[in-house]
Formats: C-alpha cells, sequence, structure tokens
C-alpha cells in the first residue's frame, strides 16, 4: 500500500512537472515573454552603456528649420533640386569630409523649375560625386522570394557564402543612371521591423539571388570609410565573417544594436547640424 501511495505521488509530481513545462514552452513559443526578455535586454544595455558616439561622424538634419528657411528666404520648396545637394557637398569637402551619406532616395530624376532645368541640377550632383568619388548612395531592400535584383547593382554587392537559411531580398529604388555611374557605395534604407515598435536589431547585409549580399547603408558607409577590398562575405553559426571582423548575429542573421543613450547634451550623441 505505502509503496503503491509513492508510485502515485511520484507519478502526481512527473505529471505536474511536464504540465508546467508544455506551459511554460507553449507560453514561450505564444511570445508571451518576449516584451519581458525585450525590456530586460533594454535594461541591460542602458546600465553597461560605456562607449561614447565617435565624434568623427555628423549627422546632417533635413529638419523643419531647414524647410522652412529654404522657403523663406531662397523660395525654394520640398523636394528641393539636386543643385542644393552640390552645395552643401561641395562645402563639406571643403571640411574634408571623408564620406558623405545620404539617407535619401535619388531613385527619379530630378524635375523643371522656373529658373531651372531638372537634367542639369542632376549633372551638378553628379558632378561633384565623380570628382571625389566619396558619396554613398541609398536603394531599398524588400523581402522576396525571387531575391532579382538589377545587373545595374553588381558593382555594389559583394559575393557571399551562407549556410544559413536567411531570407532573399529584391532591391527598388535605385539611384537613376548618372548617380549609379559616380556613386561609391549603395545601401539599403529598409529596415525590417518584425512590427516592433523600438528596432533593436537590423540586417547587416541583404542576401540577394546568385550568392550576392547588398549591405545595409550603415555598412556601407563603413566600407566606404574603409575603402578596402572584400573578396568574400561568409554568414556561418550566426556570425558574420570578412577581412579580419567577426560580428555576432542573432539566429534570424540580424545584428543586435546597442543605441547610444539619448541625451539633451551633445556628449550622447552624434553632432547634429541643421541642413
Amino acid at each position: 500500500m505505502k509503496k503503491n501511495r509513492k508510485l502515485n505521488k511520484s507519478l502526481l509530481i512527473s505529471l505536474v512537472y511536464i504540465g508546467v513545462l508544455a506551459a511554460l514552452f507553449s507560453l514561450d513559443y505564444s511570445g508571451f515573454f518576449k516584451p519581458i526578455e525585450n525590456s530586460l535586454l533594454d535594461q541591460k544595455f542602458r546600465i553597461f552603456q560605456r562607449e561614447a558616439p565617435n565624434d568623427h561622424i555628423a549627422m546632417v538634419m533635413i529638419d523643419q528649420k531647414s524647410l522652412d528657411l529654404f522657403i523663406q528666404k531662397h523660395n525654394i520648396y520640398w523636394p528641393w533640386p539636386r543643385e542644393v545637394y552640390s552645395i552643401v557637398h561641395n562645402y563639406l569637402m571643403a571640411k574634408q569630409a571623408r564620406v558623405v551619406v545620404y539617407d535619401i532616395l535619388f531613385d527619379q530624376p530630378d524635375f523643371d523649375r522656373n529658373d531651372m532645368k531638372g537634367e542639369i541640377s542632376d549633372q551638378s550632383l553628379e558632378q561633384l560625386f565623380g570628382t571625389y568619388g566619396n558619396a554613398v548612395l541609398s536603394a531599398q531592400a524588400i523581402e522576396s522570394d525571387s531575391g532579382y535584383t538589377s545587373t545595374k547593382l553588381s558593382p555594389f554587392s559583394y559575393p557571399i557564402q551562407t549556410k544559413d537559411p536567411y531570407p532573399l531580398y529584391t532591391v527598388h529604388n535605385i539611384p537613376i543612371p548618372r548617380f549609379l555611374k559616380t556613386a561609391q557605395k549603395i545601401g539599403s534604407v529598409a529596415i525590417p521591423t518584425q512590427n516592433e515598435t523600438v528596432i533593436r536589431s537590423v540586417p547587416l547585409f541583404f542576401n540577394l539571388k546568385d550568392h550576392q549580399a547588398l549591405p545595409s547603408l550603415s555598412m556601407a558607409a563603413y566600407l566606404a570609410y574603409k575603402n578596402e577590398p572584400i573578396k568574400q562575405i561568409r554568414e556561418a553559426n550566426h556570425t558574420l565573417s570578412f577581412d579580419s571582423l567577426r560580428i555576432p548575429l542573432q539566429p534570424n542573421g540580424r545584428y543586435l544594436v546597442n543605441w547610444y543613450k539619448e541625451a539633451a547634451s551633445q556628449a550622447g550623441r552624434f553632432e547634429h547640424i541643421s541642413f
């Protein structure tokens, strides 16, 4: 009798244990713990934030102040003619900027205005890109089963060797031919959000067909700054490798971002300059 009671008690404990485990696995699979995990991750990053933003990087912002000033003083409305960017690009070169990254899509030719032909406006910016050879331009990579991309992007994509089943992307909103011809690098501005309000991770490269990959805009900026040839990129065991770099990735192939903390002063962020 005592033996049976012990067996029944052990069986009951085992069943409860299995039930609890099943419930936990079910909750984890449904994403129940995801907000808690994200909150803990955010808190950890805040506590262990040590690195200061690189003072060699400045953000030139097209803010409301810029838009208002161009209207009031120059009678120039958005979208601005490309000649405006030519003037600023030339100014940045005088200030010895090493790389200029445009988080703007130049995928359509400029249009005619009262005082300027769109073609002439485009030509002025093309000449600056060609003269200095340090412009990083934007396109958009969108997830697609085909992974199709234009052959025009061949100079800006990289051979990639991957053993991980990451999704393929198709590239849209490619810069117009005259800018493609003179750009140093092209990068994707698209950031898949995974339905999150806070962006915690980003792709560094977007896999295309034929074992090619297009860098994100930030990675394209890094590659332009280094200005060194890359023979091949490798993705294996959740690690991205090229040259001497070994970058850890999440299981979905994205890079976990430890953002610089927000601050009202310049000490806690990149330098911001109104256009």
